[in-house]
């Protein structure tokens, strides 16, 4: 935001505060209005108001660790590069829990139907802090991702969903002994699962705080 003060009548001591006698209070024009003695732009605060909804804004989001017969449920799309894999899951919408959020998010994105039994995994991605990082498509600057472990309750014939994700391009169970050499997103992904398996049921939530690589 942008101000600038108008001329007016210099105040002694006891001058009363407040703007000059015969300030224009009314709107100019559809960009800029004058209050108090300064102009404010109107464009300037629509700018700063958009900036706050997509950088400034912290997205909620779930996503599904659907794990069978050492296979891994997996996405996987042309973004950030070529040949990306990820995990089913997306942001939470507005009276949804994170883990119907998960079960939600894996349906749409690869047709097969969970059940979220356990918070695994807890992260951010705040993109300001990592400049090699990817852009996300809601234009957040800031995720948390709640990761859980989900349970296959029903698998179609051929996998895919009835709302893929924009930029997906596939659907597939990847060998876990594979994951290791693919790239994935966020990077840290085959590790960060890999560490979850390991611990098995029943060991809780980590908090992997700002991770990426």
């Amino acid at each position: 935001m942008v101000a600038t003060e108008l001329p007016g009548r210099a105040r002694g001591p006891g001058a009363r505060a407040g703007p000059p006698r015969g300030t224009d209070v009314t709107l100019r024009t559809p960009h800029a209005v004058k209050l108090a003695g300064f102009e404010f732009n109107q464009d300037e605060q629509r700018e700063d108001a958009a900036r706050m909804t997509d950088q400034g804004r912290i997205r909620n989001a779930a996503s599904g660790l659907v794990v069978r017969d050492e296979h891994v449920l997996l996405v996987h799309g042309d973004r950030p590069r070529p040949g990306t894999w990820w995990l089913p899951g997306g942001g939470q919408e507005a009276g949804e829990t994170l883990a119907a959020c998960a079960e939600r998010e894996v349906f749409e994105e690869t047709g097969v139907r969970v059940k979220s039994e356990e918070l695994v995994v807890l992260r951010e991605y705040i993109q300001a802090n990592h400049p090699g990082g990817h852009r996300m498509l809601s234009g957040s600057g800031h995720r948390v991702d709640a990761m859980f472990r989900c349970r296959v309750l029903q698998e179609p014939a051929v996998l895919g969903g009835p709302v893929e994700d924009s930029v997906q391009l596939g659907v597939e169970w990847v060998a876990l002994d594979k994951l290791a050499g693919l790239p994935t997103l966020p990077p840290c992904l085959p590790a960060v699962i890999t560490d979850a398996l390991a611990a098995g049921p029943g060991r809780g939530a980590v908090y992997l705080g700002d991770t990426y690589a």
